[in-house]
């Protein structure tokens, strides 16, 4: 490997190392303190199959905001994780091995999950269901 390509590694992985620990380091934003927002679920076949407008206090979060309006199925601890996997909403179904839910606030990719994503009034939070592969 010459010395040019091992710079490039080495700036490369020194990137990566510092996207990744960016998203686990900044501070997350706290919730609005009291609002609304609108669920979206979409299929695996991108069909709109659940949409809703629910209030929210400060100390809800998205995965009790869910849970009040929604029969949801979640998993603890998935992988590693500290928080709740996502696995279905009503009848949308994922298993996290071949497929899963997508979260979106306000059609931005989020980078929290269902306990973790800010709750803003007014937002939109859809969840897609998307192939692993």
């Amino acid at each position: 490997m010459t010395d040019r390509n091992k710079k490039k590694v080495f700036l490369s992985l020194f990137a990566v190392f510092f996207l990744i620990a960016g998203l686990f380091l900044l501070p997350e934003s706290e919730n609005d303190p009291a609002g609304e927002i609108t669920i979206l679920v979409h299929d695996a076949d991108d069909v709109l199959v659940i949409s809703g407008v629910h209030p929210f206090v400060a100390e809800d979060t998205l995965h009790t905001v869910l849970e009040r309006h929604y029969e949801i199925g979640v998993q603890s601890g998935f992988g590693g994780t500290s928080g709740h996997i996502l696995l279905s909403i009503d009848d949308v179904h994922t298993d996290f091995n071949n497929n899963f839910f997508h979260i979106y606030k306000d059609g931005v990719s989020s980078r929290y999950g269902i306990d973790r994503i800010p709750l803003e009034d007014g937002s939109t939070y859809s969840f897609e269901v998307e192939s692993v592969n």
